[in-house]
C-alpha cells in the first residue's frame, strides 16, 4: 500500500493505491494532540472491475470509457478521475450530464458507467479511474473501481 497526503484549502486528503486484501483494517487520521478520525477501510477483490482496461481513440473522434462496478456502489454518485502525477483530478460526476467535451451516463440495470469524450486530444491520453462516493459529514471518500488507460493516436 502507498499513501499519499495533500493539504488544500484547510483539507487533508489522503490517498491508498495499491491495496491488497490485507489492507482492510481501521486507521486514524488526525492531527497530533489535536482532532482524529477512525476509517474503517474494507478491500474488496470483485471480479466486475478488477482488470484494467485499454482505449484507443483518434485526435478529433469521439472515445467511450466503459466500467462496470460492485453493486454496492449502486446508489453512490460516481465520478470519472484523471491520473495528474500522484494525485487525481475529477473530469466528470454522475450529477452533471456534460462538462465541456465529457458526458456521462450510467447504466444502473448493467451497472456499468459510461463517458464520452468528443473531440479527443492528445492531452487527453493517460490513465483514468472510475470511482464512486460516499461517507458522512466530515470524511467523505472515493472508492476508485476501475482503471483505464487512454491511448491517443
Amino acid at each position: 500500500m502507498k499513501i499519499y497526503y495533500f493539504f488544500i484549502l484547510h483539507l487533508i486528503s489522503v490517498i491508498y493505491r495499491n491495496l491488497s486484501l490485507q489492507d482492510t483494517g481501521v486507521y486514524q487520521c488526525g492531527e497530533a494532540g489535536g482532532w482524529n478520525y477512525t476509517v474503517n477501510l474494507k478491500v474488496h477483490d470483485d471480479p466486475c472491475c478488477s482488470s484494467p482496461n485499454a482505449v484507443a481513440g483518434y485526435l478529433g473522434e469521439t472515445v467511450t470509457i466503459s466500467c462496470s462496478y460492485p453493486e454496492e456502489f449502486e446508489r453512490n454518485y460516481k465520478f470519472l478521475f484523471k491520473l495528474a502525477g500522484q494525485s487525481f483530478t475529477e473530469v466528470i460526476r454522475s450529477t452533471e450530464t456534460q462538462r465541456g467535451r465529457f458526458s456521462i451516463s450510467e447504466d444502473r440495470s448493467s451497472k456499468v458507467l459510461r463517458v464520452r469524450i468528443r473531440d479527443v486530444r492528445e492531452d487527453d491520453g493517460g490513465v483514468y479511474y472510475c470511482a464512486a462516493g460516499g461517507g458522512a459529514e466530515f470524511i467523505s471518500y472515493n472508492s476508485f473501481f476501475t482503471e483505464t488507460q487512454l491511448q491517443v493516436t
